[in-house]
């Protein structure tokens, strides 16, 4: 019995003693340089102006996500550039040769539309359909990877890496 109440006159004595300390404190500090004193429950509190950013959403790194952004809209430019590149080859042979359409002696199988889609080079209309193929795909892997982002509800700035103009734009906003 004389134990337990030794042990609970402690924590009486702790509870006073913590309570009795910030204004102990305050009040040392105010008697030493006369300067304003900060009380102890200011001094425990996250300032507002700090803001804390997670480092990683959906498993990956705000370096990664840029990575993979910055990945996917180079796979796409360059998709594109080919596809142009191949449209380019395919209008300048369409430009110096005339397009002939056969067809069986009374059948009207072959349609105005089909001539004008009639391959001027098979090689080119195979390229061609790989290209726009090519660019589908990319397109399609970007769109995945920017819903996966907004599942991972991302932030715009781990969206790749800013570019110059669209630093510009919103410095205007």
């Amino acid at each position: 019995m004389q134990r337990w109440w030794s042990v609970r006159s402690a924590m009486k004595l702790v509870a006073v003693l913590t309570a009795a300390l910030p204004a102990l404190a305050m009040s040392a500090a105010a008697g030493e340089g006369g300067e304003p004193t900060v009380g102890l429950d200011k001094l425990l509190r996250i300032p507002p102006s700090v803001q804390f950013e997670p480092t990683r959403r959906g498993h990956s790194t705000k370096t990664e996500w840029r990575d993979r952004f910055d990945e996917a809209d180079s796979d796409l430019v360059r998709a594109r550039a080919k596809l142009a590149e191949t449209q380019a080859k395919l209008a300048e042979i369409g430009s110096t040769s005339s397009a002939w359409t056969m067809g069986a002696p009374g059948l009207s199988s072959v349609s105005r539309d089909k001539a004008v889609e009639a391959p001027l080079d098979q090689g080119l209309s195979v390229e061609m359909r790989n290209r726009r193929a090519e660019v589908e795909r990319t397109e399609r892997r970007r769109a995945e990877l920017e819903v996966e982002a907004n599942l991972a509800n991302l932030p715009d700035d781990w969206r790749g890496t800013p570019k110059p103009q669209d630093e510009e734009a919103q410095a205007l906003r």
